[in-house]
Formats: structure tokens, sequence, C-alpha cells
């Protein structure tokens, strides 16, 4: 039996996600100063995700199996010219068994950029 919570059962989902988001950069930042080899993208989100989001997740006893690294979404064009997007660095989903594939649309989709 999982024990573990679904966005989707949570009385307000987005501020839940906003909450462990934050507190999920606050503690990245300082292994960024710390490490400056993290210089490539693929690398941050995997050190993001796995050493910051993972554990916010777990203490708010929530499914990591909502969450989804380079995974397929559907993302629709802002404007014509632009072409329709389909993968996001990181998707969070309702539930954990929330695919592209099943036409879910994630909660959160989180593109990351490096400079």
């Amino acid at each position: 039996m999982n024990t573990s919570r679904q966005f989707r059962d949570l009385p307000d989902p987005t501020a839940t996600f906003e909450g462990l988001f934050r507190a999920a950069l606050e503690s990245l930042l300082p292994d960024l100063a710390d490490a400056p080899c993290y210089v490539r993208e693929r690398d941050v989100v995997n050190l993001f995700v796995f050493g910051h989001l993972v554990p916010q997740f777990q203490d708010a006893k929530l499914d990591i199996g909502q969450l989804g690294i380079e995974v397929p979404v559907q993302v629709l064009p802002e404007s014509p010219s632009e072409k329709p997007g389909v993968y996001a660095d990181i998707a969070v989903w309702h539930h954990h068994k929330a695919t592209a594939w099943r036409t879910c649309k994630p909660l959160a989709r989180i593109e990351w950029k490096n400079s």
C-alpha cells in the first residue's frame, strides 16, 4: 500500500508545490556556490531534483513518482511562429501515473537555463 500523497488529493496543490519548490531552490543555492563545476544544465537539473526537491517531497510525504526529468509534455505555442514544445526539463504531475501519453497536463513544467 502506497502511503505517499498525490497532488490531486490536496486542497491547494499549486501552493503546496510552490512552497516545496522555493525551499528546494533556497537549499540549492549554497550547493551551486560551493561547486562551480555544475555548469551544464542537465547536471544542475539532476542536482536540484535528486538533492533538493526529492527530499522536500519526502518530508511532505508526497509521492516522488509525480516528478519527471526530461519528459514529454503537451505544450502549445503562444504564437503561430513558435513550434510546439515537447519536453520539460522538470515536470510535476498531479498524480504518479500521469503522462503526456495519457493526455495529462502537468501541475508544473520547469525549464532550466544556465547562463
